[in-house]
């Protein structure tokens, strides 16, 4: 068996530029069409299912299979990926359109295996690839047939938007002494609420008054509020120090965390809407 040479992988990444766009009648019901902004590949890895030939689905499985090692495909980097065959590893370049191959290791895959495929699809990679959550497909032989990959790693879950969701103050917190606070009056549904109704806006309530946020991907600043009297029996004072000098906010579909006094403490909420 002949292995494939650095010099065959870099006339295959020369020879195949002109299908590095793939046409939008290649887009299969969720799968991406190279990079985009929703699905992130940097860090996952993948193990090689199954060869797929488009027009006769006939499917072959890589082989041994019970080799775990074997055939996978991890993205190290934004632009950069590591495969693995049977026994070679496998250097690609990443780009928002294409997966293109830059040399791989020459060492014998040993026998009872079907690697040639392998190494034939390597040859050929028509460069454009696609995938989900649960699938990467990268094409070879000039799209006739495509290498289908199952995620070992999964993607990263997709941060959740702020924007259209609604939070309530659950406690002012001390970072270091863990103290907890809870806003009063605890009995006011209407105090306390923060809404999130634009990419960089926000609105909020103490207990008579409201504030207006501009929200940064960094930092939430209060720009605005009216200055109506609180009446007594709260401490919202407590509140109006804290977001004088709010700072930098991290959040999960669970919680948002808004620090102030140069981050030693934070506004906890809850969510009221998601």
């Amino acid at each position: 068996m002949a292995l494939l040479t650095l010099s065959m992988v870099m006339a295959c990444s020369e020879d195949n530029t002109s299908g590095e766009r793939m046409d939008n009648s290649d887009k299969r019901d969720v799968l991406k069409n190279g990079l985009n902004d929703d699905i992130k590949l940097t860090g996952t890895k993948w193990k090689l299912a199954a060869l797929v030939d488009i027009q006769t689905r006939e499917s072959i499985e890589p082989e041994p299979k019970e080799c775990d090692a074997c055939y996978t495909l991890e993205f190290d980097s934004d632009t950069t990926a590591i495969g693995l065959s049977v026994l070679n590893v496998l250097n690609f370049i990443v780009t928002p359109s294409s997966i293109k191959p830059l040399g791989m290791t020459k060492i014998w895959d040993g026998e009872n295996n079907n690697v040639d495929l392998f190494y034939y699809a390597f040859q050929t990679l028509d460069t454009t690839y696609e995938y989900s959550e649960n699938e990467l497909k990268i094409y070879y032989e000039e799209k006739k047939k495509y290498l289908l990959y199952k995620p070992l790693l999964q993607l990263p879950e997709e941060k959740p938007k702020l924007t259209g969701t609604k939070w309530k103050l659950a406690a002012l917190v001390d970072v270091q002494t863990r103290e907890s606070i809870e806003p009063e009056p605890k009995e006011c549904d209407a105090c306390y609420t923060l809404e999130f109704d634009s990419d960089t806006t926000a609105v909020g309530r103490s207990v008579g008054n409201v504030q207006y946020y501009i929200v940064a991907p960094s930092n939430i600043k209060m720009v605005l509020t009216t200055e109506m009297w609180d009446g007594e029996n709260n401490n919202v004072n407590l509140f109006y120090e804290a977001f004088l000098t709010l700072d930098a906010y991290e959040y999960s579909k669970d919680e948002l965390k808004i620090y102030y006094e140069e981050k030693k403490k934070y506004l906890f909420y809850k969510p009221l809407l998601q």
